[in-house]
C-alpha cells in the first residue's frame, strides 16, 4: 500500500527533510518552549522561506500553488522531526484569504503571511464542548462593516498570532473573518474527559470590523469553513502519522535492545507483536490519508473521506494508549525515557483536531447528508422528467 509521488512531490518532501534535520530540534515535540520565544518565532520565519505557508496558494496570488497532498507531505516530515508549530495551519490560512470571494483588502496582509512575517491562526471547527454552553460567534451587519461577539474553542500553540481566521453565523448564512488578536481575549481551559487535550476558549466581547476584514460573504461562507477545517485536519493527520512513524521505530528499537541483552524475553516479544499490529494499522491510514488528499486535489471534495480519516487516526492514538500501559505494566521504563515521553505527545495528538466520539458523530451527520441530497437529486430528477412527459402530451 505504497502512495506513489512525482518528482516534485519527492523532491518537496527531501527538501524539507534536508531542512528540518539542519534544525536539529532537541526539544522534544516544543513542549518547553515559552510562548512567543525568539526561537519559535525565527523558525516559523525559516519554514516560511521554504514556502511552507504558501504552499496551497495560487500561483497567480505569489504562492507554489500545490495541493492538500504536498502540504500533508510536509507536515509528515514535520512530524518525524518532532516539530508541533501550525505549520498547516498558516498555510490553510494563507490559502483562504488567497482564494477567499471577498477578500480583496487583504493582499499585503496576505504577503506579510506567506513570508511569516504576520501570523494568521484559524479557529474554525466542527466540534463543541459540552462544558461551554455558549460557544460559537454571532455577527450583525453594521454601517460599512460588523459587529462581532461570542466564543470559540481554539487549539493553542507555543506562538500567539497576530491575527486569528474565524467563522460567524448570520441570520443569511457563514461569514469569515480576520480579526486582530488584540481585539480578543484568551482562556485556557483543559478537556474534561483528557488531561492531556488542551483547548482554550477565544472570546470575542463585541468588536467591530470594517468590510476589509471580510474573507469570505454567505454566498461561500459556510463551504469555505469546511474546506479549512478539512484541510488542517488532513494536513495534522499527517504530522501524526510521522510522529507516530518516530515512535514506532524508538520502540522496536527498545525491544530489539532487551532482545539482545537476554532482559524480558517474552515480555517483549508479546509486546513486540502488538507493536507490529500497530504498525500495520499506520501504514494502512497513511495510504488512506494520501489517497483523500489526491481525491480532494483532484476537485472531487469528499467530507465523509476525511472525517473517516480522522477517525482512523483516533483509533491508532487509541493503540498507542493500550500499548503505553502494556509496557508500563510489564518493562522496567522511567516516564523519562524518550520512548515514553513520544508516547506522551503522540497519543494526544491524534485528538488535537476531535476526539473519535466526535469525529464518529460527524461522519453519521455527514452520511446522513450525503442520503439526504441524494433523496433530493432523486426527486428532482423525477419532476423533470414527468415535467417532460406531461409537455410532450400537450404538444
Amino acid at each position: 500500500m505504497e502512495i506513489t509521488l512525482n518528482k516534485e512531490q519527492k523532491l518537496l518532501r527531501h527538501n524539507a527533510s534536508e531542512f528540518l534535520a539542519r534544525l536539529k530540534n532537541t526539544d522534544l515535540c516544543g513542549q518547553n518552549l515559552e510562548v512567543d520565544s525568539a526561537k519559535s518565532r525565527s523558525l516559523l520565519i525559516a519554514m516560511a522561506t521554504q514556502g511552507w505557508f504558501s504552499i496551497l496558494v495560487p500561483s497567480r496570488a505569489g504562492g507554489l500553488g500545490l495541493g492538500v497532498t504536498d502540504l500533508a507531505l510536509v507536515m509528515e516530515i514535520a512530524g518525524k522531526g518532532l516539530f508541533m508549530d501550525p505549520i498547516a495551519e498558516f498555510a490553510v490560512a494563507a490559502w483562504a484569504i488567497s482564494v477567499g470571494d471577498s477578500a480583496t483588502g487583504l493582499g499585503s496582509l496576505l504577503v506579510k503571511l506567506m513570508a511569516g512575517e504576520q501570523l494568521i491562526l484559524p479557529v474554525i471547527n466542527e466540534y463543541q464542548e459540552k462544558d461551554h454552553e455558549q460557544t460559537g460567534l454571532v455577527s450583525t451587519n453594521e454601517h460599512h462593516g460588523y459587529q462581532l461577539s461570542g466564543n470559540k474553542l481554539i487549539v493553542p500553540f507555543p506562538v500567539s498570532p497576530d491575527y486569528y481566521l474565524v467563522d460567524a453565523s448570520t441570520q443569511d448564512g457563514t461569514l469569515i473573518y480576520v480579526v486582530p488578536s488584540k481585539n480578543v481575549d484568551l482562556n485556557f481551559e483543559r478537556n474534561h474527559k483528557n488531561s492531556d487535550l488542551r483547548r482554550e476558549i477565544l472570546r470575542i466581547p463585541g468588536i467591530f470590523l470594517n468590510e476589509d476584514a471580510l474573507v469570505s460573504g454567505r454566498k461561500e461562507g459556510a463551504q469555505m469553513a469546511s474546506n479549512i477545517f478539512d484541510r488542517i485536519l488532513l494536513a495534522n493527520v499527517g504530522r501524526y502519522l510521522g510522529l507516530a512513524e518516530v515512535t514506532l521505530n524508538s520502540a522496536s528499537d527498545h525491544l530489539k535492545m532487551l532482545a539482545d541483552k537476554n532482559d524480558f524475553i517474552e515480555e517483549a516479544n508479546i509486546i513486540n507483536l502488538h507493536l507490529k499490529s500497530i504498525a500495520v494499522l499506520h501504514k494502512k491510514l497513511r495510504f488512506f490519508l494520501f489517497k483523500t488528499c489526491r481525491v480532494i486535489d483532484n476537485g472531487n471534495g469528499n467530507r465523509l473521506m476525511v472525517a473517516e480519516v480522522a477517525t482512523a487516526s483516533c483509533r491508532l492514538g487509541a493503540y498507542f494508549s493500550k500499548f503505553e500501559g502494556e509496557i508500563q505494566r510489564t518493562l522496567p521504563i522511567s516516564s523519562e525515557h524518550f520512548l515514553m515521553q513520544l508516547l506522551k505527545q503522540v497519543i494526544p495528538l491524534s485528538q488535537r483536531y476531535g476526539t473519535l466520539d466526535e469525529h464518529q458523530k460527524r461522519a453519521k451527520r455527514l452520511i446522513l447528508e450525503q442520503e439526504k441530497r441524494a433523496i433530493s437529486k432523486e426527486r428532482n430528477r423525477r419532476k423533470k422528467r414527468r415535467r417532460s412527459i406531461f409537455s410532450k402530451i400537450n404538444n
